[in-house]
């Protein structure tokens, strides 16, 4: 597992019922807030959270409540800890985990969005593993990939998962062609044959006939547009801090292990050679973004000289105050600036295109 999407997906390898503790570690005190949670972060995980990481958190918990249709009326309590400790509090081979018999997840931060699903809907009385898992692997919003698993009907109904990224990819399955409001009724435990008129094997065989093999995450690549200055080039000035409304101490899609705030942006560009530089800052990541379905899986790199999202690679990383020259495909690209601090800086981002 050594890309970002294995560990959002593997990550999914959680236990979210009560009786999965083990020992109890020292735990970071909750001294942050948001409006729907209250958080400790280990200094191992990072030196602070900034307040984009904050509002993600927020909007995932509106996310799921919305999507779910189920209110959640307290603040959820979030560790996030070292793997070391999530071993210890979850049990091995997980990255992380809610614990109903204290209402509180302990997680690296690459496994907040999925726990979260967990903890907003701690009342839902799912009928299976299967549902439970596969709605919290629907609304992570990562991208949903076919691991050629499969299906079968009997396992709708399990309750231990080989893998739980097929559940999530026949949740989404069922979203496209059936709708939010029958998926609602289906994971709380009624029939198929009462809320789709088809049973667990017609749907699970047409399934296995017509799905394609990925689809994008529900909101892909939802940062703001880097704005286009002329015809062949595109520019951001920003002045940041952690404190500023869009800034993120982990950088959407990926961290690159650099301390301080990032800012995440995104340009939608034609097929072509272009130079990349950053001005100010560190270094800037960038990969494709993957906003369509794609019916067969794609040979990486998909994008030219960059990955994208589906191709469950991490980002490449620029380096500030060089220029670097890259051959991409027609696509929308998403741009993570690292400023190095937490304190406010000013950065540039510039995308020409030469050829």
């Amino acid at each position: 597992m050594n890309s970002f999407h294995e560990l959002r997906l593997f990550a999914a390898l959680v236990c979210s019922m009560a009786g999965c503790a083990a020992n109890e570690p020292d735990l970071p005190s909750l001294g942050i807030e948001s409006k729907r949670a209250v958080i400790g972060i280990d200094p191992e995980i990072g030196n602070d959270l900034c307040q984009g990481d904050l509002d993600l958190v927020d909007a995932q918990v509106e996310h799921v409540e919305s999507r779910l249709g189920i209110p959640r009326d307290s603040p959820v309590t979030i560790y996030l800890v070292p793997f070391s400790v999530v071993e210890e509090v979850c049990g091995s081979d997980v990255f992380g985990c809610y614990r109903n018999a204290d209402d509180a997840i302990y997680s690296t931060w690459y496994s907040v969005e999925h726990e979260l699903v967990h903890a907003v809907a701690k009342e839902l009385e799912f009928s299976s593993l299967f549902w439970s898992e596969g709605a919290a692997v629907l609304l992570s919003d990562s991208t949903l990939y076919d691991d050629r698993t499969t299906l079968r009907p009997v396992d709708l109904e399990a309750d231990s998962l080989s893998t739980y990224r097929t559940a999530g990819h026949f949740s989404r399955f069922l979203v496209e062609t059936r709708g939010w409001d029958a998926y609602r009724q289906i994971i709380r435990g009624e029939a198929p044959e009462v809320v789709y008129g088809e049973s667990a094997f017609e749907l699970t065989a047409e399934y296995e006939r017509e799905a394609p093999y990925a689809y994008p995450p529900l909101d892909p690549c939802p940062h703001p547009r880097i704005p286009q200055v002329d015809e062949r080039t595109w520019r951001v000035r920003m002045n940041f801090s952690c404190e500023s409304p869009d800034a993120t101490e982990f950088e959407g899609v990926s961290y690159s292990g650099r301390d301080g705030a990032a800012v995440v942006r995104t340009a939608e560009l034609t097929a072509g050679t272009y130079e990349l530089e950053l001005l100010g800052g560190e270094e800037v990541l960038a990969i494709g973004c993957h906003t369509e379905e794609l019916a067969a899986e794609p040979t990486p790199p998909s994008n030219g000289d960059l990955y994208n999202e589906i191709d469950l690679a991490l980002p490449r990383a620029f380096e500030a105050g060089k220029v670097h020259r890259l051959d991409l495909a027609d696509g929308t690209y998403l741009f993570s600036i690292s400023s190095g601090t937490y304190d406010r800086a000013t950065v540039e981002l510039s995308v020409s295109r030469v050829h």
